[in-house]
This record gives C-alpha cells, structure tokens and sequence, in this order.
C-alpha cells in the first residue's frame, strides 16, 4: 500500500481533494470524509488503468513519512475485467 499526498481545499460549501503526484487526479465531496473516500477511489481507478508499471513509480512518488500531512492510498495493481 501506498500513501500519496494530498491538498484539501474547501471551496464554499464542498471540499476539493488533489493528488499531488497524479496529474489529474481531483475529487470532491460535501466532507473532508468524503472528498478524501472519492480521491482515494479515483487513485484507484487510475492504479487500475495505468497496469503493474505504475506501481513501481508509485514507490518514487508516494508519501514516505507522513506525519501531519493528508493522504490518499492506492494498493496493488487490479487487472481489469474488460
């Protein structure tokens, strides 16, 4: 499992989540809660497309320590289904 850093921004009445080492990948919700539970889906979902050779960059770009600092994981590589 990897940790990914993550900005938090509230932005009037939702709260936008950016992972920072994934380009692209944004996510919102009505909570901190939630905005961090659908960032973390989307990590995933682009864990999931991106195949097995994402994850080995994902060791360069995740989180080493993250004490104070907001995060989102992504676990292993899922094949897809399709």
């Amino acid at each position: 499992m990897y940790r990914f850093p993550v900005k938090v921004e509230e932005k009037g009445d939702c709260v936008v989540v950016t992972v920072l080492a994934v380009p692209g990948c944004v996510a919102g919700g009505r909570s901190r809660a939630e905005a961090l539970e659908n960032a973390q889906a989307a990590l995933q979902a682009i864990v999931g497309r991106a195949g097995p050779g994402f994850m080995a960059l994902a060791g360069q770009l995740a989180l080493q320590s993250g004490a104070g600092t907001d995060y989102v994981e992504a676990g292993a590589f899922l094949p897809q289904s399709c």
